[in-house]
């Protein structure tokens, strides 16, 4: 836990553990609408999904994209959003075939040629309807719906695991490599820095004792070329498939996804681990190799989950004066009005825990400062803390 230290108070933005990083935090997308942790979501967005929270990160209808689209690839790095149509579509009357990759970037909210699939080779029938990155923004990995020829690298099916990096090779083969049934199509991929390949199919299929639906997500190990069941979904239960999947990276582990501080938007999917509590950016732009951009001891996701600016080292949680007497003391710290907060106090801090002063305290409308009585009696109390309060 970080705390913000004097000698007669702590300001504690969290109550979570120490920080630490990211768990199952992943974007995908699906084929037909379906509930996800009780919320709606359609094929045209991509779904930000935690342990405990899901959200649409990108709807690409926002950004021209139309409704009829489904979207069946998908890569994120820096501010850009890399994907593909499950059909062929017009923006702004410009034309973008199924074998496409186009890059979104999110900030600007326009749309660039990422990779023409016809000009590299694939033919105007097939459609890419997987990919992932190598290299962020470079090489990368796809697979595509039909069995079909492309140069260098002969015959492949949909099953196939194709490697583009100016030219096209044959990465893994679907059934010798992944142990793909030949009736099942790969419709999702992602390359874990774990040198792990995830894929999802587009069918029930077994694999090494394993049965997986087409909602679920296998991982190939590449070193010991052993393929296991990832993920079961089995919150997925209206027929929907996973077509998309794109993992959320955390390099400075401050809860704060790299795309959420390079373009300061949420991943609703992105919780305080082991809570309900979003880290939601509001806005707010950090460096996403610096945990703590300000320098002012609060990580830029404590700053976010207090609502503070992350690059404004005065602008952070904090108790700001206490005044003590015989039996009541005074105390007083900085809030956000869209927050909640708990007051907590020890009368020793080596040996006392803190004990609750007041519970669910919601600060006056358009206050930047939140004061309360304690009422202490005889007891003499060495310590105060206040702390957001988090949903379990």
């Amino acid at each position: 836990m970080r705390f913000l230290l004097s000698t007669l108070c702590i300001a504690v933005l969290l109550a979570a553990g120490p920080v630490q990083g990211l768990t199952n935090g992943v974007r995908l997308t699906l084929d037909v609408s379906s509930d996800l942790l009780g919320e709606n979501f359609h094929d045209d967005e991509a779904v930000s999904l935690g342990p405990n929270a899901a959200g649409t990160m990108i709807d690409f209808t926002a950004y021209g994209v139309p409704e009829r689209v489904g979207i069946d690839a998908l890569m994120v790095y820096s501010n850009r959003v890399v994907f593909s149509g499950d059909v062929d579509f017009y923006t702004n009357a410009e034309y973008h075939a199924d074998e496409d990759l186009l890059d979104l970037n999110v900030t600007g909210g326009t749309f660039t040629a990422f990779w023409n699939g016809d000009y590299a080779g694939i033919p105007r029938a097939a459609d890419v309807d997987a990919a992932c990155f190598v290299t962020p923004g470079g090489q990368f990995l796809f697979s595509i719906d039909i069995t079909t020829e492309l140069p260098g690298a002969g015959t492949v099916t949909d099953d196939d695991v194709i490697r583009w990096n100016g030219a096209f090779s044959k990465a893994y083969d679907g059934q010798t490599n992944l142990s793909i049934p030949p009736a099942a199509d790969i419709d999702g991929l992602y390359l874990g820095t774990n040198n792990v390949l995830y894929f999802s199919l587009d069918t029930t299929a077994t694999i090494n004792g394993y049965t997986g639906q087409d909602e679920d997500v296998w991982a190939y190990d590449i070193g010991s070329a052993i393929v296991t069941l990832a993920v079961d979904y089995d919150s997925l239960r209206t027929g929907a498939d996973v077509v998309g999947l794109d993992k959320a990276t955390d390099s400075d582990s401050d809860w704060l996804t790299d795309f959420e501080e390079i373009t300061g938007l949420d991943e609703p999917g992105i919780t305080i681990p082991g809570t309900a509590t979003p880290v939601d950016p509001e806005g707010s732009t950090s460096n996403p190799n610096d945990n703590d951009t300000d320098d002012d001891g609060a990580s830029d996701g404590e700053e976010a989950v207090a609502g503070t600016n992350p690059r404004d080292g005065s602008d952070l949680l904090k108790i700001t004066q206490i005044d003590r007497g015989s039996l009541t003391n005074l105390v007083a710290w900085s809030t956000k009005t869209n927050r909640t907060y708990i007051l907590e106090a020890t009368t020793n801090l080596v040996t006392t825990q803190f004990a609750p002063v007041e519970t669910s305290i919601v600060p006056v409308p358009g206050s930047t400062n939140t004061v309360r009585k304690h009422l202490t009696g005889n007891t003499n109390v060495a310590v105060y803390r206040v702390r957001v309060q988090t949903s379990p």
